[in-house]
């Protein structure tokens, strides 16, 4: 009868610990999600705010786009920065010798996103266009 319990409660263990991985995989699924959309989100409306820039020729929207894309960096590398954090408690839970699971979902977040900003993908995607447009703007403002 007590290897029976003993059984049960690794069993059960075993379905907890799954359950919590599941958890933690959900959370990283919707930060890539995330992520994703607002990088879709920005193009849009980079290159929306471009053609009304082109046809308008106006400078305060110059100011308008390095805004937006400042702001879309930013949150681009704060869910890259919560995914990853995310990715290391999956690792952490899954490589844990606890047998006793405790359903934790704190990540540890700080500065996460700082180093999610000059991941490759924002370097060759953000800057460019960032800088381009301070470009334009810089050729603007000295009427080269």
């Amino acid at each position: 009868m007590s290897d029976d319990r003993i059984d049960a409660q690794i069993n059960q263990f075993r379905q907890d610990r799954r359950e919590h991985l599941s958890m933690i995989q959900n959370t990283i699924s919707r930060m890539s999600t995330n992520s994703f959309l607002t990088r879709g989100w920005s193009v849009t409306i980079f290159t929306g705010l471009y053609t009304l820039y082109a046809t308008k020729q106006n400078d305060f929207l110059l100011g308008v786009i390095i805004a937006v894309v400042c702001i879309f960096w930013l949150m681009d590398s704060y869910y890259l920065g919560l995914e990853r954090a995310y990715r290391d408690l999956y690792d952490d839970v899954r490589g844990a010798q606890s047998t006793v699971t405790d359903f934790n979902m704190q990540a540890q977040v700080k500065g996460r996103w700082l180093n999610a900003m000059r991941s490759r993908i924002f370097l060759i995607s953000y800057v460019p266009a960032l800088g381009s447009t301070i470009l334009i703007f810089a050729i603007k403002c000295l009427r080269i």
